[in-house]
């Protein structure tokens, strides 16, 4: 609401509030407070239906009209054709994603309402386009609009808008978010945003497991516990559960205790267990009313001391969607006859221990019910938050009541004094409803303070401020280091050829030292199978054929694999394992650099391999002349991270009873064991040593830990260029995000003109 909004920015000490997308189900609103430093603006939008919804036709002249009253309220309205907006709402959003983050898998997905899906969301994300302000935040709401981060960088004046998403109902598991057949898009789609928000730590972990499985591998995302790193671009996860207005309950628990004493002497000598549900599969009422009969089955002196009073609304729905009402029929018929059972079974002419309201009531009598009953029972199961639970603490302020809720619900991992329950368990349900009733007062009065104290701390309020604080600090682009500036890389190729003297003419005075994989070629799966493409070879030569250049691959790749791919490319000098192996331009031969090693390490360090891959299906080891290298990069990814460290703490136990020094890198997706000191700076340093003057323009390009060996090798020489490709965090001054941008780069330097000389 704006009056939180405001509330917010004042604690957040926020220069502008938030232009807040929100859809609903007859007006989908980009809700907004939205202010500058100097004036207010809105930046709103609002779903309207078309005639062929069955809604009523709006002419011209009334939408003008909606649309000032809209303005008026800070909404501004997007009108959506009538088709469109049925399969966006029906089709994509209740039958597909609304089915998805309540972890059920019975959904068909229509791909023409997902082009309706995403045609609605680019709506919302010109809408916001058109308004923005440089300074405004960006606060986008819940699954109805998970496309619209992207589509907002792709409008020039929001590229570089600070954007926040908050996801209000649950986020899924890996299992079950990989089985959408948009997953990447959606994960994508998210990443465009500064912040994503979640309820709780289940739901952010689980969208950052999704991002490390589901996303493909040249987006180069690293996850960690408070952020996903995709290419150049940091984006902060954050847990900020929400909450509801204790100023609203309040005043009106006051006000209906006249109710509340009706209420108590309408069941007088009973115990009133009150539900709130909303009449859905997913909200779990049967099984709460098989936990209730299973009580009183198995508590038979509390027949005639118990009553469950149970409301229960229809879902927010069209009455268009017919396999929504099918769904919410189909429940209503199914608690209409547990009901009527448990009645016919326990109840009397002056008993009945159910009584079921199908229907919404007025908040004022909502109040008295949370405020009269002795105990909640709120069992859905799958529930993003679930405020109904923190409203009713809120209005057993003064009494004390017990909270049974679901272990499914954002507010389990919040309410700490509630009864916790597997909705699922009918049994376990059906004891922890005795154990509320039977429970010392002064225990529930803890239990009660504990939730409380919750509550008043964590309001709505304070949740908006949170997550504006968070995305006010936020920054689009994290740069690891700063993108490669390719006019400066390209003066200063040009300065070096033209300060060459007559007589230097021969001599080459460019250095270009390129590693192979994740630099020139792309990291692939199977590493026999990242063979260079005809691009990449073409490049290549090109480079290496002008005499000013020097071109040098250092790799760790094996000297067979790097001769049989890059052997043929004249003029090129390449180095194979490291700087194991060097065979110089024109050459079939290869020199050992280092022959002189001591290997009596390898026998015990390759059977220590060996075990770690035994026990991690989808790993290999690599044979090398003197290293050797674990790849986990096909293992299932938490499993392979365990099991790294692991065997890098194991290794190190290992190699503390060698009379080797060895060394363990961690690489992508790899962990290599050399000699402390066989790098690649030392084949480096041999190739400046070679050099019968230190070259006028140096530059290194490499993806991997193990190629800051090189940039600190060139790091004395002023004006060298060390580019990191990649998002590794590294001491390189400049960076690329992968090897179709390293090519890019390199062609535009082959075909300089002065290379033509």
């Amino acid at each position: 609401s704006s009056s939180c909004s405001s509330s917010s920015s004042s604690q957040s000490n926020l220069a502008s509030l938030p232009l807040t997308l929100q859809p609903q189900l007859s007006v989908a609103a980009v809700t907004s407070a939205s202010t500058s430093e100097t004036d207010k603006h809105t930046l709103p939008a609002s779903m309207t239906p078309g005639p062929e919804d069955g809604s009523a036709h709006l002419s011209a002249e009334e939408q003008v009209e909606l649309t000032d009253r809209l303005r008026a309220q800070g909404v501004e309205p997007v009108w959506v054709p009538g088709p469109v907006r049925r399969a966006y709402y029906e089709g994509a959003c209740k039958q597909v994603l609304w089915t998805v983050v309540h972890y059920l898998t019975s959904y068909h997905f229509d791909a023409d309402a997902w082009a309706s899906y995403e045609v609605v969301n680019r709506l919302f994300a010109e809408a916001v386009a058109r308004l923005y302000r440089p300074g405004d935040l960006i606060w986008v709401h819940d699954y109805h609009l998970l496309l619209v981060g992207a589509y907002l960088r792709q409008e020039q004046s929001t590229a570089s808008a600070r954007i926040g998403f908050f996801l209000h109902s649950p986020f899924p598991t890996s299992e079950i978010f990989r089985c959408l057949p948009v997953r990447a898009q959606i994960l994508e789609a998210m990443l465009q945003c500064d912040v994503v928000g979640f309820q709780t730590f289940d739901y952010a972990r689980h969208f950052l497991t999704c991002c490390q499985r589901l996303l493909p591998a040249h987006l180069q995302v690293e996850t960690s516990p408070g952020s996903v790193r995709c290419g150049n671009r940091r984006v902060a996860v954050r847990i900020v559960p929400i909450g509801v207005d204790s100023k609203r309950f309040d005043p009106l628990c006051d006000a209906v205790q006249s109710r509340v004493a009706a209420l108590r002497e309408q069941f007088s000598g009973m115990r009133i267990i009150l539900g709130k549900d909303s009449l859905e599969v997913v909200k779990g009422v049967p099984l709460k009313l098989q936990a209730f009969r299973r009580f009183l089955t198995d508590h038979p002196e509390w027949v005639r001391r118990v009553v469950l009073v149970q409301l229960g609304f229809p879902p927010e729905s069209d009455d268009h969607d017919l396999a929504a009402l099918e769904d919410y029929r189909a429940v209503a018929a199914e608690i209409s006859g547990l009901v009527s059972e448990i009645n016919g079974r326990f109840g009397s002419v002056d008993y009945q221990p159910v009584h079921y309201l199908p229907r919404h009531v007025e908040l004022a009598e909502l109040t008295a019910l949370y405020t009269a009953a002795h105990v909640a029972l709120i069992t859905p199961l799958r529930d993003g938050m679930n405020l109904t639970s923190q409203e009713y603490v809120l209005c057993q302020a003064e009494q004390h009541g017990a909270l049974i809720l679901s272990e499914f619900t954002g507010s389990a991992r919040c309410l700490s004094g509630a009864f916790l329950v597997n909705p699922y368990s009918i049994g376990k349900t059906a004891d922890a409803i005795h154990a509320a009733l039977t429970m010392p007062a002064a225990d529930l009065a803890l239990k009660a303070s504990q939730n409380l104290t919750f509550v008043r701390g964590h309001s709505a309020c304070s949740w908006g401020a949170s997550f504006l604080g968070e995305l006010a600090r936020s920054s689009m682009v994290e740069l690891v280091t700063p993108e490669l500036n390719r006019e400066e890389l390209l003066a200063a190729f040009r300065a070096a050829a033209a300060e060459r003297s007559t007589d230097e003419q021969t001599v080459p005075s460019r250095l270009l030292l390129l590693d192979y994989d994740g630099t020139l070629a792309p990291i692939v799966s199977v590493p026999s199978l990242a063979a260079p493409t005809p691009e990449l070879l073409d490049i290549l030569t090109k480079l290496a054929a002008c005499p000013a250049n020097r071109v040098a691959v250092v790799s760790g790749r094996d000297r067979d694999s790097l001769g049989s791919w890059l052997g043929d490319v004249p003029n090129l000098e390449l180095c194979a394992e490291h700087g194991n192996y060097h065979r110089l331009p024109n050459s079939q031969e290869w020199e050992e650099t280092f022959a002189d090693l001591d290997m009596s390490w390898r026998p015990r360090v390759e059977a220590a391999l060996r075990l770690f891959s035994d026990r991690t299906p989808g790993s290999f080891i690599e044979f090398k002349r003197v290293n050797l290298v674990w790849h986990y990069r096909n293992a299932d990814p938490d499993h392979g991270e365990w099991q790294a460290k692991e065997l890098k703490i194991y290794l190190e136990r290992l190699m503390s009873t060698t009379s080797v020094e060895l060394e363990v890198m961690m690489g992508k997706k790899a962990l290599e064991i050399r000699p402390v000191g066989f790098h690649k700076g030392r084949m480096v340093k041999r190739l400046l040593a070679s050099s019968k003057e230190v070259p006028k323009f140096l530059m290194c390009m490499g993806d991997d830990i193990t190629d800051e060996d090189m940039f600190r090798e060139l790091m004395p020489y002023k004006g060298a260029v060390n580019v990191m490709v990649g998002s590794l965090l590294s001491d390189a001054t400049a960076r690329l995000n992968g090897p179709a941008d390293v090519h890019e780069v390199l062609r535009m330097l082959a075909e300089e003109g002065s290379c033509s000389n």
